[in-house]
C-alpha cells in the first residue's frame, strides 16, 4: 500500500497526473472560443510556474493533465488553472454554478515509474472513446495535446491570446452558434491581456526517471491502446464531433453514482500485481470481521497478523451493547 505525499526533498524529479471535476452540467463544449480560452490559461500558468505539461484532455466535466517539474509549483499552478477557468464561466453563465464551479480540489496522483506514466496517458488519451465522443482520437474536437502523437518530435506548440474574464459576456440560450463562435474569438483576441505559447512535449517527463525505454516503444504502447478503444467504440456507436461541439453550454448533467465497496490505493504499475494486493487485502479484511463477529460473542478469535487485537477489557462492553 502507498500514501499519495509529495516528496519535496526532490522536487524536481515529480510526474504527477492531476484531474478535477466539475460540480454539475457539461460546461466544456468543444467549441472554439471555449477551447482557445482554456489554452490560454494553460499557456499563461505553465509561463508563470515553469511547469511542464507532459499531456492534457478535456472532457465535457472534467479534466486530465500529466505534470512534470517542481513539486513546490503544482499546486500553485493547479490552483491558478482552476480559479482561471472557473471565473470564465461563471461570466458566461452567472448563477449557474451557484457557490463553486468545481466539485472540489484537484486530484493528484504521483506516478512512481515509467510504466506508470505510459499508462496514464493510454489512459487519458483513451477518454473521448471510451465515453463513446467520437471513434476516432484526431477528430475529438476538445482542447487537448493529442496531436502530440502524430509530430515529429512528439510536441505541440501553440500561440494562445489569454482575454481577461471581465470580456466574457453571459449568454443568452447557453447556446454559441458557429457565428457567433467566430465572433467571440475576435472579440477576446482584440481585447487579449497578452499572447502566450502553450508548449506539451510527451515524452518530456523521461528526465525524471533513471530507467531506461525508448521512445518508439513508448510510442507503441500508447497507440496500441488508443487503436483498441477506437475499435470498441466504432462497434457501440458514437455522439460525433459535430453534434459535441453545438451541444448547449449548461446542459444538465449528473454523473452517475454507483454503489460500490471503498477499494485500498496501490502504487503498482503492474495490473495484475495490483490486482493481487486488492484481493489479499480484502481477504484480510473478511478475516478481521470474521474474528469480531466471535468477539462480540465473547468467544477468543485468531486474528490475522498485522490486526489490530482489541484489549480484553473492551469485550464486556461490546457484549453488553450487542446483547
Amino acid at each position: 500500500m502507498s500514501r499519495n505525499n509529495r516528496d519535496r526533498t526532490n522536487p524536481n524529479i515529480r510526474v504527477v497526473h492531476i484531474t478535477n471535476r466539475c460540480w454539475h452540467g457539461l460546461p466544456f463544449v468543444p467549441n472554439r472560443t471555449l477551447r482557445r480560452a482554456i489554452n490560454a490559461v494553460l499557456a499563461k500558468a505553465q509561463v508563470e510556474y515553469g511547469i511542464e505539461i507532459t499531456c492534457y484532455l478535456f472532457m465535457g466535466n472534467h479534466y486530465h493533465m500529466i505534470l512534470a517539474g517542481n513539486a513546490t509549483r503544482v499546486s500553485a499552478f493547479c490552483n491558478y488553472v482552476d480559479g482561471e477557468i472557473a471565473k470564465r464561466m461563471v461570466r458566461l453563465f452567472p448563477g449557474r454554478w451557484g457557490p463553486k464551479f468545481w466539485a472540489g480540489r484537484f486530484k493528484e496522483q504521483h506516478l512512481p515509474t515509467v510504466d506508470a506514466v505510459v499508462n496514464k496517458i493510454s489512459y487519458i488519451f483513451c477518454n473521448p472513446m471510451v465515453a463513446k465522443l467520437v471513434s476516432d482520437l484526431s477528430a475529438y474536437p476538445g482542447a487537448s495535446s493529442i496531436k502530440a502523437l502524430e509530430t515529429f518530435d512528439n510536441r505541440t506548440a501553440a500561440l494562445c491570446a489569454l482575454t481577461f474574464p471581465g470580456f466574457f459576456k453571459p449568454l443568452k440560450g447557453g447556446y454559441i452558434s458557429k457565428k457567433k463562435d467566430m465572433e467571440m474569438t475576435k472579440e477576446f483576441y482584440e481585447n487579449r491581456e497578452g499572447l502566450f505559447e502553450l508548449k506539451t512535449d510527451l515524452f518530456g517527463w523521461m528526465r525524471c526517471f533513471k530507467e531506461v525505454k525508448t521512445r518508439g516503444v513508448v510510442l507503441a504502447q500508447i497507440k496500441s491502446a488508443v487503436a483498441e478503444a477506437e475499435a470498441l467504440a466504432r462497434q457501440s456507436g458514437v455522439i460525433g464531433a459535430e453534434r459535441l461541439q453545438s451541444q448547449a453550454l449548461d446542459k444538465p448533467y449528473h454523473p452517475e453514482k454507483k454503489p460500490r465497496e471503498k477499494t485500498p490505493y496501490v502504487d503498482c504499475p503492474d495490473p495484475e500485481v495490483r490486482k493481487q494486493c486488492i484481493l489479499e487485502y480484502q481477504c484480510f479484511r473478511a478475516k478481521c470481521r470474521a474474528a469480531w463477529e466471535l468477539v462480540k460473542q465473547g468467544i477468543d478469535a485468531a486474528w490475522p497478523r498485522g490486526a489490530f487485537v482489541p484489549p480484553r477489557r473492551w469485550i464486556p462492553l461490546v457484549q453488553a451493547q450487542t446483547g
